[in-house]
């Protein structure tokens, strides 16, 4: 099995944007094997800035990122088997969420995300991570998989930046906020 290829908690590895600084502090992934469709919803999202110039890469990759939303989204081309891709950004009280829908025809093309299908099984796995704490009480953890039953909906989380070193935690931003102050 190969590593998740896309990562589900830095949206702008969805999209042709490169070295995005954007990522989600949770991430939950829903599958639905019968309707075949894959969910992710990303919450408290945030960068690691440093100084204004970082600031200022961040503030461009969302304007990039929102201009091509208003346009046709250009996926990654990892997603390219994927029939159907959505995003919506909800902002809410709790900030900015981003919700991304995909679409599969074959139980293969989960492989571009890192889920694989042993149809002698009947089951769907994903390489166990441990610094992405993957969470679940869908799935069991077999050796390095996590295992779920096929046929049905299983649901994660990843929360991987529950032990960020302590010499980053000062300068993570959510993102509402660097957003905020770059308009002022």
């Amino acid at each position: 099995m190969e590593q998740i290829n896309i990562i589900f908690f830095a949206i702008l590895s969805f999209f042709n944007v490169e070295n995005g600084r954007i990522a989600a502090t949770k991430t939950t992934v829903t599958v639905d094997t019968s309707r075949k469709t894959v969910l992710i919803e990303q919450e408290n999202l945030f960068s690691i800035i440093k100084n204004e110039s970082e600031a200022n890469v961040v503030v461009d990759q969302w304007n990039h990122f929102i201009t091509m939303m208003d346009k046709d989204i250009i996926w990654s081309e990892d997603l390219k088997s994927f029939t159907y891709k959505k995003v919506i950004i909800n902002t809410v009280e709790e900030g900015i969420l981003p919700k991304i829908t995909l679409s599969y025809s074959h139980t293969n093309d989960l492989r571009d995300l890192g889920i694989w299908f042993n149809e002698l099984k009947n089951d769907y796995s994903i390489n166990n991570v441990p610094v992405q704490n993957l969470k679940t009480s869908d799935g069991v953890l077999h050796g390095n998989y996590w295992v779920f039953e096929g046929d049905q909906v299983f649901l994660f989380t990843l929360e991987p930046f529950l032990d960020l070193p302590e010499g980053y935690q000062s300068f993570v931003k959510p993102l509402e906020e660097i957003l905020s102050e770059a308009k002022k």
